[in-house]
């Protein structure tokens, strides 16, 4: 049992970049159910519980991506940062109502760019972190050239996270793979001959009784079958 002083200095003030829904959203709901820091949470659309969680509205799929994200961490009301937690994603929908080539873009600037620029942003900003969590994604095989961009994009971000792992500013990298998940996004993206099984709140309930019990860098997955694992993060994602 973690002290109520070790809880609440955990996650500290926590930025979640891209919890308008899904599993980001149950992240920052289950941080302050648990006393674990406090947050502040950004993303395109307003949940019902805005105001509890600090909500700030930023699309981060535009070409000014990096304006956005150098005022959300460095403009005037901008609080320090202790923590990330990237959930990063396109918006289903709007993809269908653009070229393919600029759906392509807005899936690169999403899935890699400006995670990316976050993470740099905030290290500019702070000295340390005390945590980073990354969704990524446990993607079936893509459809098409948009998907198998997502992938890629996804994967990269993978091993750039692994890169910061040796650097030391950065305390514990998390990666989560989570699989198909009652969220917009996996509803949205009509893969699957069933419904996501995953419950996200769940999901995101798991995931923090997990990093409150382990120590060092992980890899978590969460399969279709709900059960969570994790393993030290291989560092050798980094080189391949």
């Amino acid at each position: 049992m973690h002290s109520t002083k070790r809880r609440s200095n955990m996650f500290g003030r926590t930025l979640i970049v891209g919890g308008s829904s899904g599993l980001g959203l149950e992240i920052a709901r289950t941080i302050l159910k648990r006393e674990l820091g406090s947050v502040r949470v950004t993303g395109c659309q307003a949940p019902q519980d805005a105001a509890r969680l600090n909500f700030r509205q930023v699309d981060l799929g535009g070409v000014d991506y990096l304006g956005k994200i150098r005022g959300l961490v460095h403009g005037r009301k901008a609080a320090n940062i202790n923590s990330l937690v990237l959930c990063l994603g396109p918006r289903i929908g709007l993809l269908d109502k653009v070229s393919r080539d600029k759906a392509e873009r807005k899936i690169r600037r999403l899935c890699f760019e400006s995670p990316v620029a976050v993470v740099k942003e905030c290290l500019k900003k702070h000295r340390q972190l005390n945590c980073l969590l990354a969704v990524t994604s446990a993607l079936p095989t893509p459809q098409g050239v948009l998907w198998g961009t997502f992938r890629k994009s996804k994967s990269e971000f993978e091993k750039h996270l692994v890169g910061l792992v040796s650097g030391g500013r950065i305390k514990r990298v998390l990666v989560v793979r989570p699989g198909p998940m009652k969220t917009r996004f996996w509803q949205g993206l009509d893969l699957l001959p069933y419904p996501p099984p995953i419950d996200p709140a769940l999901l995101a309930e798991q995931l923090l009784d997990l990093i409150e019990r382990r120590e060092g860098n992980l890899m978590i997955t969460a399969p279709a079958n709900g059960r969570v694992a994790a393993a030290k993060l291989d560092c050798s994602l980094g080189s391949r």
